[in-house]
């Protein structure tokens, strides 16, 4: 390989690590533990924690007991309808067989980075964890310039030395056409929002300072930040589980280095010569099928580009060598779903070089026997009845037209449907508001309410019924649930704290709100279409749920390989 090709391909390899999502835990050896169970389904403990990472950590959802069960029961729910589907010969397999040889390549590559690297990452120790805690807590407001090039940043930079605001040069600042950095004023962010480089530069200044220049994976940037906010939660039970995910997410930083190392020195032993000459046609057949606004985030075209192969006369050409082993256009093509959107351009080297790296770690993964390693059956299992279980949807949306039971609909959802909500609750009142907060945390810590009650002011009742009509402690309570503790709430009488006893609820009727119910329960389709193509001997109370297991995910005591 050239020295040329060498440094782009370099750069390339880097958005493998990128898009690595895994974790090296301390043993390889993972106990068939069940979550949850109905008949003869269930759900092992390793195959519930990689989904439910999915929903708690890339969807930004709260880590609950609630949200696990209901994550269990989902999977549960599934298996039943891709069984029943398989039974009744319902699936069209076509309809995911090339998503699905996709994902299995992708899961050999992570599981080839993951055992080659698992010896090399360290846990963070406490002290690290204290001080992501602290950054977690944080958000930064912050400006950039930035710059394709280290020539055009290092101009920018030196009139900031000799004194020229910052907000003057932003005019001077080249915006970037990716989807991270779309302006100067990035706005708010948070600390696992960036690359190390780009994060290690931002979170080390305080407010007004701004940074020297600093690489990305996306071009050159000189960074301000003009505020910092922070956020400090009250409850036990959020800290453990951030501390949990922090923990993973560090690991996870580190795998991306180690991962971009080790791919970087695997590939560049090889000879590679790339035939640029045939870019411009190549490019004149994808460019249609890509989105044409930034705004568009998914690849539209990309189920367009894996069922149209280019003319055979274009598909069937090399465009490039690897070791002298050919790879076609054809193959290029395939490859494109797996890569990054802003590799794709006219020039189409780092594209075409990123094609030719997951191809080697996908043969170096299968020449290492990683097809029959159990991690991976256990994700390609996981994959397959996902696509199933989709197919299935598809069929069954197909035959139905959209036709939704409202009656069935209103039951299901009649908690979404509250006219007003009765309270009963207990509280005390104070004049400051801090003096509230402290009595919020020693009553949630398990001092008794009667301890604070107000008893030399006769006005302020310790018990009471609240509406969540026209009432602001009514208001807040019908938010919270039995035994929540909220405070400080202000009215006229000062600062409470209060404790939900009770609740009673009063709902909308259905010939009311008939025509609401329509339009929602068509906005809901697919997942009442869920409901119906569960078995008729289905019921979601008979499901076995093992919450010392359930809550054992994303602990140490679990031994998960993700």
């Amino acid at each position: 390989m050239n020295k040329k090709n060498k440094i782009e391909l370099l750069f390339a390899v880097i958005f493998v690590a990128a898009n690595i999502v895994f974790f090296a835990c301390s043993s390889e050896k993972q106990e068939k533990q069940v979550v949850a169970s109905w008949n003869d389904v269930s759900i092992t403990l390793s195959d519930f924690e990689r989904v439910y990472f999915d929903s708690w950590q890339f969807k930004g959802m709260g880590d609950t007991p609630i949200l696990r069960r209901n994550i269990a029961r989902e999977l549960i729910e599934k298996e039943i309808i891709v069984r029943e589907a398989v039974k009744n010969n319902t699936i069209d397999e076509s309809l995911y067989a090339q998503k699905l040889k996709h994902d299995y390549e992708s899961i050999l590559r992570r599981r080839y980075l993951e055992v080659t690297l698992k010896d090399t990452i360290t846990p963070p120790t406490e002290k690290e964890l204290k001080e992501l805690l602290l950054k977690n807590n944080q958000s930064l407001k912050v400006r950039q310039l930035y710059s394709k090039s280290s020539t055009e940043i290092e101009k920018l930079n030196k009139r900031l030395k000799n004194g020229e605001r910052f907000e003057d040069l932003e005019k001077y600042s080249y915006y970037d056409s990716s989807l991270v950095y779309t302006e100067t004023n990035i706005g708010w962010v948070k600390w696992d929002q960036f690359d190390r480089n780009v994060e290690q530069a931002i979170f080390h200044l305080k407010e007004n300072e701004i940074s020297e220049p600093v690489n990305s994976l996306l071009g050159w940037h000189i960074f301000k930040v003009d505020s910092v906010r922070t956020t400090i939660q009250f409850n036990r039970d959020t800290d453990a589980s951030t501390l949990v995910d922090l923990k993973h997410k560090t690991i996870n930083r580190k795998l991306q280095v180690a991962g971009a190392k080790h791919i970087r020195e695997l590939v560049w032993t090889k000879e590679l010569t790339i035939n640029a000459r045939l870019f411009k046609s190549i490019w004149a057949y994808i460019s249609p099928l890509l989105p044409e606004t930034k705004e568009d985030k998914i690849l539209k075209g990309y189920n367009e580009l894996e069922s149209s192969l280019p003319p055979a006369e274009l598909g069937n050409q090399v465009i490039a060598k690897v070791d002298g082993e050919s790879f076609t256009v054809n193959e290029f093509f395939y490859a494109i779903p797996d890569l990054p959107r802003n590799l794709l351009g006219p020039n189409l080297r780092w594209a075409i070089e990123g094609a030719i790296r997951n191809k080697i770690i996908t043969e170096t993964a299968l020449d290492n026997g990683l097809a029959s390693d159990p991690v991976v059956k256990e994700k390609y299992r996981r994959a397959k009845i996902s696509y199933k279980y989709y197919a299935a949807v598809y069929a069954a949306d197909s035959v139905l037209g959209r036709k939704v039971d409202l009656k069935k609909y209103y039951e299901k959802y009649k908690n979404n449907y509250v006219d007003f909500v009765e309270s009963e609750i207990e509280q005390v009142v104070v004049k400051d508001r801090t003096q509230a907060v402290e009595i919020a945390k020693k009553i949630y810590n398990g001092d008794s309410f009667d301890k604070y009650e107000n008893k030399n002011d006769k006005s302020v009742k310790s018990r009471l019924l609240v509406s969540s009509v026209d009432n602001p402690l009514g208001k807040k309570a019908a938010d919270l649930s039995e035994g929540d503790i909220y405070a400080p709430i202000k009215t006229d009488l000062g600062y409470h704290i209060i404790r939900v006893l009770s609740q009673k609820k009063s709902y909308l009727k259905y010939e009311d709100i008939k025509n609401t119910l329509a339009n929602q329960a068509q906005a809901n389709y697919y997942e009442l279409l869920h409901d119906g193509l569960l078995t008729s001997e289905y019921d979601a109370r008979q499901i076995a749920y093992n919450d010392d297991v359930i809550s054992s995910a994303f602990t140490d005591a679990s031994k998960t390989i993700f």
